[in-house]
Order: structure tokens, then C-alpha cells, then sequence
């Protein structure tokens, strides 16, 4: 919620500037990336479970996606087979 706030924010600003290590991507975090975020009141992000992973730990595995962002939705993996890529 901070960076919907907007980069004439103090909290914000120093916030961003804690946590991005790369300074100039204070500017994308303000003007591109938060009002992609305006009309989405609750969860920024979609989280997509996808198979195990094959080895030893056969650990769970996930997809983050971010909402609004201009790529297509990843669609959800079918549970009925595992030749699924997702």
C-alpha cells in the first residue's frame, strides 16, 4: 500500500529506498508498477500451484504472478494429468 501512496509521500519514499537496492527503480515502482495496482483493492498477487518437483525432496513448487501485469494469465494446471508444463 505504500507505493500506491505515491512517490510525495515521505514513509513511502524511505520505505522504497530501505528495500530497493537498485535506486533508479524507485521511479518504477512509483509511476509504472503502483498504478497498474489502483484498481485492485485487495491482493496484488495470484498464487498458482504447480506440480513437484522430480528428486529427492519432491518439494512443493508455486507460481507468483502479479495481477495487471501486461502478460497473458497463466492458466491453472490441470489436476487429471501430470504432462502438464505447469
Amino acid at each position: 500500500d505504500y507505493a500506491k501512496r505515491g512517490d510525495k509521500d515521505e514513509r513511502a519514499m524511505r520505505m522504497a529506498d530501505f528495500w530497493l537496492t537498485e535506486k533508479d527503480l524507485i521511479h518504477k515502482l512509483f509511476k509504472v508498477l503502483a498504478p497498474r495496482f489502483q484498481p485492485h483493492p485487495g491482493s496484488y498477487t495470484r498464487l498458482l500451484q504447480i506440480p513437484s518437483r522430480d528428486g529427492l525432496d519432491r518439494a512443493k513448487m508455486a507460481v507468483i504472478e502479479l495481477k495487471g501485469n501486461p502478460l497473458p494469465p497463466l492458466v491453472r494446471p490441470r489436476r487429471d494429468s501430470d504432462k502438464t508444463l505447469l
